[in-house]
């Protein structure tokens, strides 16, 4: 199956941090290296009112980010389908794989945070009718049907570039495992559980349905770096902000955080097992690679990490360029790249 290699931006600027101009326009020129490479995948997602301005508009950010691309995929992971009109949705949708030449896709999130809900005037309680209407309406009209219901008629134009979109559906419990082969999407689970999968699976083929699934990468980010411990020492305070800002979204529910479960006291030891960072050398690189490549893993790449300053981030991103993936691509680990769309771009002959 092969390791799939991505690399996320989640914009957060935390004061003390890069500043924002910065971090913006070093994600573009980081984004742009990263397709010219053979990265396969550029990750945005999308949270709302959080004090260091994590990604609240994923579609404006996905469509700046993707101009500076040829190849990679464009995955939205996640967006919160019960925050957005399902028809407007759709549209920013298609427009984005029209803008790529076929290659968005969107995994959606059902969302937990409170204030995200009262921001837009929802019922948190409110959330899986939301999604799961909002999946109906999604679905058909991504497909080029006639949306006819709740009161809405009419179908969205432009429609997407790829005759079957992939949408997936993420989540970290059975109900969402279900949830996405009853409705015929991919799933992506915000857990590295095989019982999530095996239920995904027998669903889907209770169903009759072709199941997809984007599997978790058991890690929030990794960096490649000749000196680990060194690496640590300027990546702590950053890993630690974007850890403890997921617990505090945590904190404001009933659920436990299912990306970076960390603690605000956690020594540095701590931190680096739970705060879902991988910091490895090149070799150590290519042996979990080795590793994970027979069943499928990832490797998610996050070189501003909680505003960390972007010299830092371009380190590791080079030297995974330069010493990592010639090897992997050598030793046939990688997954094969990402295809070209279903639907020919006009113009153009497949």
């Amino acid at each position: 199956m092969g390791i799939e290699v991505c690399v996320r931006f989640d914009m957060r600027a935390p004061e003390w941090g890069a500043s924002r101009s910065e971090l913006y326009a070093t994600a573009h020129a980081m984004a742009e290296f990263a397709d010219q490479v053979g990265f396969h995948t550029l990750l945005v997602g999308e949270h709302h009112g959080t004090e260091d301005g994590y990604t609240s508009a994923p579609f404006v950010v996905a469509a700046s980010l993707a101009a500076r691309t040829r190849a990679m995929r464009i995955r939205l992971r996640a967006v919160l389908l019960p925050l957005h009109d399902p028809v407007h949705f759709a549209e920013e949708l298609a427009t984005l794989d029209v803008l790529t030449d076929g290659r968005a896709e969107a995994v959606l999130g059902l969302g937990y945070v409170p204030s995200e809900f009262a921001m837009f005037g929802l019922e948190p309680r409110s959330r899986v009718r939301r999604l799961e209407k909002g999946i109906e309406i999604l679905t058909a009209a991504v497909s080029g049907q006639a949306i006819s219901t709740d009161g809405r008629r009419g179908r969205i134009s432009p429609l997407p570039v790829q005759e079957d979109l992939p949408l997936y559906l993420g989540g970290g419990v059975l109900a969402a495992a279900r949830r996405a082969a009853r409705f015929g999407l991919g799933f992506a689970p915000h857990l590295p559980s095989p019982e999530l999968l095996q239920t995904y699976e027998a669903e889907c083929a209770r169903g009759n349905v072709v199941g997809r699934v984007i599997p978790n990468p058991g890690h929030y980010a990794m960096f490649v770096t000749e000196d680990p411990d060194d690496f640590w020492r300027i990546l702590e305070p950053h890993a630690r902000h974007n850890a403890n800002e997921y617990s505090k979204m945590a904190a404001a529910t009933d659920t436990t955080s299912t990306f970076v479960p960390a603690n605000p006291d956690d020594s540095l030891d701590d931190l680096k097992k739970r705060a879902s960072t991988w910091v490895v050398t090149p070799d150590e690189c290519i042996e979990l690679a080795q590793s994970l490549a027979e069943q499928g893993g990832s490797f998610q790449f996050v070189p501003l990490l909680g505003g960390l300053a972007p010299e830092f981030g371009w380190s590791s991103l080079r030297l995974f360029a330069d010493e990592v993936l010639p090897e992997l691509k050598k030793r046939d680990l990688l997954a094969a790249m990402p295809t070209r769309p279903d639907r020919p771009v006009k113009g153009e002959t497949l």
